[in-house]
């Protein structure tokens, strides 16, 4: 997770300090990312376990701010593709975000150059796509200078209002190491699922559920997922 704090105060700095003034582009052609805002429980409770979600939630919002800061930055525009360009002779960062046929968006961070420690050659960091109605977004991150997947970021939100979220991390072989899952209802109601994975299989670790009015409980398992090893509450 440091990992893309560090590399989007990079792109922060190096975007704002190698800005063009441009022709504006119709803001309403311009991609956006939506944000689906995510929730922990409703508590102003200082027990560790509702803060540790709500700090979960916290992040995950953040994830989805990945390129609010581009917004300022005029992009160039090649048919269906917008592009922007940050860097300086032997470092750059590009941003790429392509409208497809089904309206939703992909995109790309492509890393070229030495940013001063690492060289990269057309080095794809993160590719996203987000739904034409704002409904979903799916961000994956790969580990430096491979195609391998380091972490996955989900978030949904259903016709009903339920709202899912979730981040899988993965070791460098490919095999997944851990997905942590929110659900957000429209009554502000929610769960939080922590899984370990066995083999290829998927491990509840942990669980903690809560009410509209903020109230929930939790339990931790053994490595069956089945047997509660303990469990608490917060109001």
């Amino acid at each position: 997770m440091k990992q893309w704090l560090v590399l989007l105060t990079a792109f922060a700095f190096i975007f704002s300090a190698c800005d063009e003034k441009k022709d504006p582009i119709s803001p309403e052609n311009v991609p956006t990312v939506p944000v689906i805002t995510i929730k922990g429980p409703n508590t102003q409770s200082t027990d560790t376990k509702a803060q540790q979600i709500k700090y979960v939630a916290q992040t995950m919002n953040g994830l989805q701010g990945l390129f609010g800061y581009i917004q300022d930055f005029p992009p160039d525009q090649n048919g269906n593709t917008f592009t922007w360009v940050g860097g300086d002779d032997t470092y750059s960062e590009t941003i790429t975000a392509t409208l497809n046929a089904n309206g939703t968006f992909t995109w790309t961070v492509t890393l070229n150059g030495n940013d001063g420690s690492t060289t990269y050659n057309n080095f794809v960091y993160l590719r996203g796509i987000v739904g034409a109605d704002g409904s979903f977004g799916e961000w994956t991150f790969y580990y430096e200078n491979t195609t391998n997947i380091s972490w996955v970021f989900e978030v949904n939100k259903a016709a009903n209002g339920v709202v899912t979220a979730s981040t899988l991390f993965y070791y460098s072989d490919g095999t997944l190491e851990t997905k942590q899952e929110i659900v957000n209802n429209p009554d502000d109601s929610g769960e939080y699922r922590l899984y370990y994975t066995t083999g290829t299989t998927n491990v509840l670790r942990y669980k903690a559920i809560w009410a509209a009015n903020g109230s929930g409980t939790w339990e931790e398992y053994a490595t069956d997922g089945t047997t509660v090893t303990q469990s608490g509450n917060w109001n």
